[in-house]
């Protein structure tokens, strides 16, 4: 009996120890999961515009990233392994999609499609209605992001995949008064560096205008610039729209061709903070670059 009570005396320190490591391991993966669970979001979007539309609609929820540099125009930009591993561990992926980033959907399709949004197959839903580009590289034209409509249901169906209450990143209201303040101008003629306004005439019923390049920003045929030169001339267009990220002096020559004057428009937001306010201030500038063209 005293030998038994002696063994018993010997292992309660082991016993003790043992314990302790169990609550204090128990204790960590508390930790750790209530970390999970209280970490902001990883989203990573394709372009810049999506990335503004991401972090109005989540706000401090997310930190949000884009993989392709505003001041590239390349519709063709190849990943790297830090862009990869990016996407790998991202809990929400938000491209464009359709054909107008095929290098990065081919990637996404291989590791990460369960957590991908695509802007176009949420427009497909909201809306019949898409701007078709008949003979050029996109199908649909993919500068969806400039109709703030548009940009509301990405924002509702970014916020449905993440558990949070559907909320307009820019109000009816404020759609309405920017249509306002285009009405003046709405009938005027203009020339875009390459087909990039046909959504936000679209949601603000303007002109569409002429371009010198196609949606993708390839170079049109001596045909269609004879065109364009033809009919901007019958249409007294007002000025050439140029791009930042665009260096190309096919804008310049158009413009000193036709006497009108270059006026800077960034559909990219290149120069728009993200924040939670970011794509209603985007939206903003974009409609005073646009009216800036008339004065």
């Amino acid at each position: 009996m005293l030998s038994s009570n002696k063994n018993l005396v010997l292992l309660f320190p082991a016993i003790l120890i043992n314990f302790m490591l169990c609550s204090v391991s128990l204790g960590n993966h508390q930790g750790n999961t209530m970390n999970m669970e209280h970490r902001p979001l990883q989203v990573v979007t394709s372009i810049k515009p999506l990335a503004l539309i991401a972090k109005a609609a989540l706000g401090k929820r997310a930190d949000v990233a884009y993989l392709q540099p505003a001041n590239k125009p390349s519709h063709s930009f190849n990943l790297s392994l830090s862009d990869i591993d990016r996407l790998d561990q991202a809990d929400l992926i938000i491209l464009v999609g359709d054909d107008f980033e095929p290098n990065i959907n081919k990637i996404v399709q291989k590791i990460a499609s369960h957590k991908t949004l695509k802007l176009i197959d949420v427009v497909r839903k909201a809306t019949p209605k898409h701007l078709l580009l008949g003979g050029q590289q996109f199908r649909i034209d993919p500068h969806v992001w400039l109709n703030p409509r548009h940009a509301n249901s990405l924002a509702n169906a970014i916020q449905g995949s993440v558990g949070v209450s559907a909320q307009d990143i820019i109000s009816q209201a404020e759609i309405k008064k920017l249509a306002e303040e285009l009405k003046s101008v709405s009938q005027y003629a203009f020339i875009s560096h390459h087909d990039v306004l046909g959504h936000f005439t679209e949601a603000f019923q303007l002109s569409t205008g002429n371009s010198i390049r196609d949606g993708a920003g390839n170079q049109k045929g001596a045909k269609s610039q004879y065109k364009l030169r033809k009919d901007t001339s019958k249409g007294q267009a007002y000025c050439v729209f140029v791009e930042p990220q665009y260096a190309d002096k096919d804008a310049a020559v158009m413009a000193k061709a036709l006497n009108l004057p270059i006026v800077m428009l960034d559909p990219l937001g290149a120069a728009q903070p993200l924040n939670k306010s970011g794509y209603r201030k985007f939206i903003d500038t974009l409609v005073m670059q646009f009216k800036a063209c008339f004065v």
